[in-house]
């Protein structure tokens, strides 16, 4: 009796332990979108089956409180009877939350309110301060974009690597004013690699084709330069082979016939893909002296794909240019 007693005990210790490390089940019918709502950013989604369940994300569509939501779907699409699937979501600071979706004919569309209980393991735990570069290279690290073998920044200019920016100390260089004016290129090459994954204040300015976005995240302004950041979503299965980037100075006359494009190549290029693979990103700066755009002119951005038609224009109206973010 003694031995029972003791299991029993131990079991009801274990038990909220077990409770918290199982994946949260999740019914979604085929009618409607059901909402996770978490409790900070979400950086990262991982569906098994994307044939049956479909999730829509709503950072993208320029939605206040749109990186702490995401929709679940059961596909229109899908003739299966019975399906499941394993979901997980990992947060900014480093928390993994675990799902099981199922087809649940009589589920509900009712929101659901994450809690931080529910995640299942935290990746950091208790990482203590990381500086700038050391998250720029975590993040790179985990980019599954091609790019070229060096990066291009003014023409006729050396080109150089990322990994030809040294540290002192893990941390990254300054960026002075004796550095901007020894050598320009490597303090605007340094000021991109450090700012790449910036999050950025623009809300929902993209271009897309497809299942193809081209977003500009911010545009910057430092000494006499514009800096302008932007990421290109692919969320396909199929990769983006990217064939060039053309840059122009366009009118922007409403129904007008005779609105003209001016060639105006940036001045400088970082990080710019030769490929984007299927459901990944890329970020990248078009940097160029700085420039002023009247009422009646935009920047227009063209992204053409290598053998495929899914091109991108992107056109930035002056409000963008003209009030850049200083950093």
């Amino acid at each position: 009796m003694k031995t029972h007693y003791i299991q029993i005990t131990l079991l009801a210790l274990l038990l909220p332990v077990l409770v918290i490390a199982q994946s949260t089940k999740i019914g979604l019918a085929k009618n409607g979108t059901k909402l996770l709502v978490f409790p900070s950013e979400i950086d990262f989604t991982v569906l098994g089956d994307p044939y049956n369940f479909v999730e829509v994300p709503f950072d993208k569509k320029g939605s206040k409180y749109g990186n702490l939501i995401i929709g679940l779907q059961f596909s229109l699409s899908s003739n299966e009877q019975s399906a499941s699937t394993n979901y997980s979501v990992i947060t900014e600071e480093g928390t993994i939350y675990d799902f099981q979706l199922f087809l649940d004919p009589s589920a509900d569309n009712s929101t659901i309110r994450i809690r931080p209980e529910m995640g299942t393991m935290s990746i950091n735990g208790n990482p203590g301060k990381r500086t700038n570069l050391q998250q720029a290279i975590e993040m790179a690290e985990q980019n599954d974009s091609i790019l070229p073998p060096k990066h291009y920044y003014k023409e006729h200019s050396p080109k150089k690597e990322d990994s030809d920016v040294q540290t002192y100390q893990g941390d990254q260089q300054p960026l002075t004013q004796e550095l901007y004016e020894s050598d320009k290129e490597e303090y605007i090459r340094r000021k991109c690699y450090y700012n790449q994954f910036n999050k950025g204040s623009i809300v929902r300015y993209f271009s897309r084709k497809d299942n193809i976005f081209l977003w500009l995240k911010e545009v910057y302004y430092d000494h006499d330069e514009l800096y302008l950041l932007f990421r290109l979503d692919n969320e396909e299965t199929i990769d983006y082979d990217v064939k060039l980037i053309r840059t122009s100075i366009g009118t922007n006359y409403r129904k007008s016939s005779s609105n003209q494009k001016t060639p105006f190549p940036a001045d400088h290029r970082y990080k710019i893909p030769k490929r984007v693979k299927g459901n990944t990103s890329n970020h990248f700066f078009l940097v160029y002296d700085k420039f002023t755009l009247d009422k009646n002119k935009n920047l227009v951005v063209q992204l053409d794909e290598i053998n495929g038609n899914r091109n991108i224009t992107l056109e930035i109206d002056r409000n963008q240019i003209n009030r850049p973010k200083k950093f």
